[in-house]
């Protein structure tokens, strides 16, 4: 989610409100899964579904039943700092609707202080009414090609010579599909890592919980030449370059039904909700654009360094609450 996407970003500082005033939540969602190229062409990658158990410390089991099936345990999960959290995932969405389809009953069945049954329903309208339109990118100021690397991830490597001082990347165009379907709430966030020597997340930009209706602002990331990579200035909207430096930028639309009180007694207290939910992830490189046999190398590195570290640099849950 975010569906997760899953994006739980480690000694990160979260820039967002909480999601309620109590703690913990039980949640479900489908997710789109894309790699953009270049401003408004997006490579879907996959359809994703998360099951998450979320600040509920002392719950000790979770099994998950879809529309009455048999319950499947889920177990702690250490990409997800150990929280309860299943993701499943499919290359099409008609593969995922089988499993996961629209309307479907989710029965949560806690172990542990609370324990107890949480029933989530999923709102009955169409995927494509109900997942939001994918954030796109746009980039200003650096010159440079777009290329995809081996998992299908849109590369954008720059000149750094091409910059005269800095250059910006604005996240925009997100929201609801034409003729969409709002749930009660929506988020939105902006996550960037750095790629060199391993995957290292800097920042999370999220707009916090908002209710339907609400306007929507951008997102506007400045990368300045030869700064520190946080921009040294501790603003997370800044950050620097230099020949060689990587970015992973990942942008999510939430949009979240159903957010309620989880049953009665001791689950009265916390919350749940039903998520559909768009990403759309790509990398920047600082570097010449490099002949097509050195290009195939490069994005074959980042690709493999990438896929192996993907899924861990996600937040929690979709709403940014650490």
């Amino acid at each position: 989610m975010f569906s997760a996407k899953i994006l739980s970003f480690i000694s990160v500082s979260f820039l967002v409100a909480p999601l309620s005033a109590v703690a913990g939540g039980v949640f479900s969602s489908l997710e789109q899964y894309n790699y953009q190229v270049e401003d408004s062409t997006l490579v879907v990658r996959s359809f994703d579904a998360f099951d998450e158990l979320d600040d509920l410390p002392d719950v000790t089991s979770l099994t998950v039943a879809v529309n009455g099936d048999p319950a499947e345990p889920i177990s702690k999960n250490p990409e997800y700092d150990n929280i309860f959290k299943r993701r499943q995932s499919w290359t099409t969405l008609a593969e995922m609707l089988v499993e996961r389809p629209i309307g479907a009953t989710y029965t949560h069945t806690l172990g542990g202080t609370p324990s107890g049954v949480v029933t989530i329903t999923a709102p009955n309208t169409p995927y494509e009414q109900a997942a939001p339109i994918n954030p796109l990118f746009t980039i200003t100021g650096a010159t440079g090609s777009w290329s995809l690397n081996e998992i299908g991830q849109g590369v954008f490597s720059f000149d750094p010579s091409s910059v005269n001082e800095s250059f910006t990347v604005t996240m925009n165009s997100y929201g609801l599909r034409a003729e969409g379907v709002q749930g009660g709430h929506f988020a939105y966030g902006l996550f960037v890592a750095h790629l060199n020597n391993g995957f290292n997340p800097i920042d999370e930009l999220h707009s916090g919980l908002r209710a339907s209706g609400d306007p929507i602002t951008e997102f506007s990331l400045t990368f300045y030449k030869n700064r520190g990579l946080e921009g040294d200035d501790g603003d997370a909207s800044t950050y620097g370059f230099s020949t060689g430096t990587s970015f992973e930028l990942e942008g999510e639309f939430v949009n979240i039904f159903g957010l309620d009180n989880a049953g009665t007694g001791a689950l009265e207290a916390h919350d749940k909700a039903f998520i559909y939910q768009t990403v759309t992830s790509l990398v920047l490189t600082a570097q010449p654009v490099p002949e097509p046999a050195a290009a195939a190398q490069i994005f074959g590195a980042l690709g493999l360094g990438f896929a192996l570290m993907r899924r861990p640099s996600r937040p929690k849950h979709p709403f940014g609450r650490s």
